[in-house]
C-alpha cells in the first residue's frame, strides 16, 4: 500500500488549488445571481405593493380614481425597471444590449468609439470578401440616416 502512494505526483497540492479557485469564482457568481434577484424582488414589492394594498382595502372604490390609476401605473413599471435592473448587474445582459443597439440605424449614438471601430472593421473585411459593401454603404445606396444627422 506505501509503494502504491509513493508513486503518486508530488504535485497533487495543486488539484486543491483549482478547486479552491473554482469553488470562489463560483461562490463570486452565485452571490452575483442572489444580488440580481433579491434586487428584482425588492423592486417588484415595492412596485405592486400599493396595488395590491388599494385592491384589498378598496373593495368598494372608494378611493379617488387618481389613486387606483397610480397604483396601476407603478405596478405595470415593474417591467420596464426589470430591464433597467438585469442591464445594471449582468455583464451578459449589458452585451446583448449593446450588440441589439449596433443593430439600429444610428448605432453610432449608441456604441463606443471602440465598438464603431471594431464594427467599421468587421464591415470593410465583409466588404472586401464579397464586394457588396463600398465606403460604409450597402450596395452603394445613399448615406445612413446618422450620415445625415451628422451633417456629413
Amino acid at each position: 500500500m506505501s509503494i502504491s502512494y509513493a508513486q503518486l505526483p508530488p504535485g497533487g497540492s495543486h488539484v486543491r488549488h483549482e478547486c479552491s479557485t473554482y469553488n470562489s469564482r463560483a461562490r463570486r457568481e452565485s452571490m452575483k445571481l442572489a444580488r440580481t434577484l433579491f434586487l428584482i424582488f425588492i423592486f417588484f414589492t415595492a412596485c405592486w405593493a400599493p396595488y395590491a394594498t388599494i385592491v384589498v382595502v378598496d373593495r368598494y372604490d372608494t378611493f379617488r380614481q387618481e389613486v387606483h390609476f397610480f397604483a396601476l401605473l407603478l405596478a405595470h413599471t415593474h417591467s420596464s425597471i426589470n430591464s433597467v435592473l438585469y442591464f445594471a448587474s449582468n455583464q451578459n445582459f449589458r452585451d446583448g444590449y449593446r450588440h441589439l443597439a449596433s443593430l439600429l440605424p444610428c448605432r453610432r449614438l449608441f456604441s463606443s468609439s471602440a465598438s464603431r471601430k471594431r464594427l467599421r472593421m468587421k464591415i470593410q473585411d465583409f466588404g472586401t470578401k464579397s464586394g457588396e459593401i463600398s465606403n460604409g454603404r450597402r450596395n452603394g445606396g445613399d448615406s445612413s440616416v446618422c450620415d445625415d444627422a451628422n451633417g456629413k
